[in-house]
């Protein structure tokens, strides 16, 4: 269709290409057992988490930008809120564990001593 705005067919690609690509580091970490270390497979959980993150939104959006229609039901809003809410919490908690783990490594050594 040559009627749709520049501003969804920029927002279609956007969408399709971060879901394709968080589909496909996904796949990798799995499929790969070179990458089955803890670095990819956080990397996969992130991925799995930004697509759900984006699918929260962009769908709905689009659906605007397509028909005109800017309007959202209460609990169509309560919903996509929730979601959003719990996949960014999902995100902050593994980035903080991924964080933590070296920190308190590196303060064992420390503080027992290499052996």
């Amino acid at each position: 269709g040559g009627n749709y705005s520049f501003s969804y067919r920029a927002l279609k690609l956007i969408y399709m290409a971060t879901v394709a690509g968080n589909m496909l580091i996904t796949a990798l970490v799995v499929v790969d057992k070179h990458l089955h270390t803890s670095m990819y497979y956080f990397l996969g959980n992130l991925s799995c988490l930004e697509t759900c993150y984006t699918s929260t939104l962009l769908p709905r959006m689009l659906v605007s930008l397509l028909t005109g229609d800017k309007t959202i039901s209460f609990s169509g809003c309560l919903s996509q809120l929730y979601h959003m809410i719990s996949y960014d919490t999902l995100k902050h908690i593994a980035l903080s564990k991924y964080i933590y783990h070296p920190c308190i490594r590196h303060y064992q050594i420390l503080l027992y001593g290499c052996y």
